[in-house]
């Protein structure tokens, strides 16, 4: 027999040779122990099975390689670890860039964590010759509650103003969303300030809007500048006036006639006895301290030294 096959050599019989048992199994040992090395360097190219070497270094030159799927378990490994634990776990590693020729920061590994009750899956880039730090990726059912947001909070405990905060609107980042809750929280806080510490819980239902509703009404009942307003007992002002040409700026009580908008209009005090009589102490525009009476008679006012 002198034919072989092509490409591994396996014994090829001729047609007219007897056949022989021997160099059957002559051919199948081979092809046998040819796929055991397939096979082996298939797993040496991926890395397929346990991984026990330093994760950071894959491949030559200490670079990932094109493509690597590695069970790995973290008391066997060394270089920086998905996850720092005092108990070893178990993790798979993956490898990969988006062709051979492929710079080094387009160079990526993903491990994921099997955990008791959870699966965590964490990713780092490896960039200008080095390896970035792990960042645990989010899963649509995961927990949040563990999660990291960073933002720029504009929350103070004492804020001094209020804080214009732009709407909330959908599609926005977690930064930004926080960003405007932390505002909110600040706009609250001086809300808060400005409300004070006093207690208004008598003060109508108890409630900030009762105690303004209940105010309104009580100032209602009272007159405004330019109405009346009553007062059943006495009413006691006391301050010091010294006598001079200005005092009547400072005085206790001061009248204040209009007379750009009606000449006729004087400064005064009125008298009322109710159902009896009346009159109008006034100051005239010749400087003469006048009363006129119900009956419209007018009296000047003379003040003699005794």
């Amino acid at each position: 027999m002198a034919n072989e096959t092509v490409n591994y050599g396996y014994p090829k019989p001729e047609e007219d040779d007897f056949y022989d048992i021997n160099q059957f199994n002559q051919a199948m040992d081979m092809i046998d122990g040819d796929l055991k090395k397939t096979e082996e360097m298939k797993q040496n190219k991926l890395d397929i099975g346990a991984f026990t070497g330093n994760i950071d270094v894959l491949g030559e030159g200490g670079l990932p390689r094109t493509s690597s799927v590695s069970w790995c378990r973290s008391e066997l490994v060394s270089g920086t670890l998905p996850v720092l634990s005092d108990a070893a776990y178990c993790f798979s590693l993956e490898t990969c860039v988006a062709a051979e020729n492929e710079r080094d920061s387009a160079r990526v590994q993903r491990a994921v964590l099997h955990e008791t009750a959870n699966i965590r899956i964490l990713e780092r880039m490896y960039v200008d010759g080095q390896w970035h730090e792990w960042k645990e990726l989010l899963q649509k059912d995961g927990d949040l509650k563990d999660a990291t947001v960073t933002f720029d909070s504009g929350d103070n405990e004492s804020p001094a103003e209020w804080a214009e905060v732009a709407p909330v609107e959908g599609g926005e980042k977690q930064g930004s969303l926080w960003q405007k809750v932390s505002l909110f929280a600040r706009n609250l806080r001086y809300l808060w300030k400005l409300c004070g510490t006093n207690d208004i819980s008598g003060l109508a239902d108890g409630t900030l809007t009762g105690a303004v509703s209940k105010l309104n009404t009580d100032l209602s009942e009272k007159a405004n500048l330019s109405g009346e307003n009553r007062y059943d007992s006495t009413n006691l002002v006391s301050k010091i006036v010294g006598v001079n040409k200005d005092s009547f700026v400072h005085a206790q009580f001061v009248a204040e006639s209009q007379n750009k908008a009606d000449s006729t209009s004087r400064a005064g005090y009125g008298f009322h006895n109710d159902g009896i009589t009346g009159g109008f102490l006034y100051l005239d525009n010749d400087h003469k301290l006048k009363f006129i009476d119900a009956f419209g008679g007018v009296h000047v006012i003379i003040m003699e030294s005794p």
